[in-house]
């Protein structure tokens, strides 16, 4: 029997939420990690609460919890076979992520940061964003369409 893991957010809520919208939702938490970061040290309120529309152009919302915590918790514990000493994602991943989505850099500056081209930074973030995704929601969500979600160029 395949065991089931729970999601890491506790305080969290996506119901309602496809697996595209989840993962927009958390790439876009992960693309203000530093200003939420600093919105922690400076109040101390961990989880941000806001409401996204139910469907594009629809006057019924969802609401939608994010805490702080969690995402640097799902971070600091994946658990990945390429993983290096100290990291979250294998080296390349990581980088790229975190230069690309944290750091919000263009791909183009990335992918010269790290002497790759742009298709490979792409492919390592959306690869790291996935792997994110799972460990934070506690599901697959390779198996449901996420094609939308990630950005191009940025």
């Amino acid at each position: 029997m395949e065991e089931i893991r729970d999601p890491v957010c506790r305080v969290c809520n996506y119901d309602g939420l496809t697996a595209s919208e989840r993962h927009k939702i958390l790439r876009e938490a992960y693309r203000n990690y530093l200003t939420f970061k600093q919105l922690v040290t400076d109040t101390g309120k961990d989880v941000l609460e806001y409401q996204v529309p139910k469907e594009p152009g629809s006057d019924e919302y969802v609401p939608v919890r994010i805490s702080f915590s969690d995402l640097e918790r799902a971070l600091k514990s994946f658990n990945d076979e390429m993983k290096q000493e100290g990291t979250v994602l294998s080296k390349r991943k990581e980088q790229a992520f975190y230069l690309n989505v944290i750091r919000d850099m263009l791909q183009r500056d990335v992918a010269e940061i790290m002497g790759i081209t742009t298709v490979s930074v792409g492919q390592y973030v959306e690869q790291g964003m996935m792997q994110l995704c799972g460990y934070y929601f506690g599901e697959d969500l390779e198996a449901e369409d996420t094609s939308n979600a990630s950005t191009t160029g940025r």
